[in-house]
């Protein structure tokens, strides 16, 4: 369940961003209309705690989605902010 304030954003089948919170805007600095549409991994470039790459293609997010199963959130590392390790529902 989204908290509110917390960042969020949501993809479709194809990996667009559909929605995007405005928490996610002030943790990214980027604007929701600059978001919508886009690949959600050319737009967030999130890691793990590991810096494994979690944003890319085929990701588990969309693993899951196409699976008709929910993904959790899940804790990235952000490149605008490298040292940041955010929590965000996808």
């Amino acid at each position: 369940m989204v908290q509110p304030g917390q960042a969020y954003f949501a993809i479709d089948v194809r990996q667009r961003i559909v929605e995007w919170s405005y928490a996610a805007s002030v943790v990214l600095g980027i604007e929701e209309a600059e978001a919508l549409g886009h690949p959600c991994y050319d737009v967030v470039h999130g890691n793990d705690p590991f810096g494994r790459a979690v944003c890319r293609p085929d990701c588990q997010a969309v693993k899951a989605l196409q699976e008709g199963t929910s993904a959790t959130s899940r804790p990235l590392l952000l490149a605008k902010c490298p040292s940041c390790l955010k929590r965000f529902m996808i």
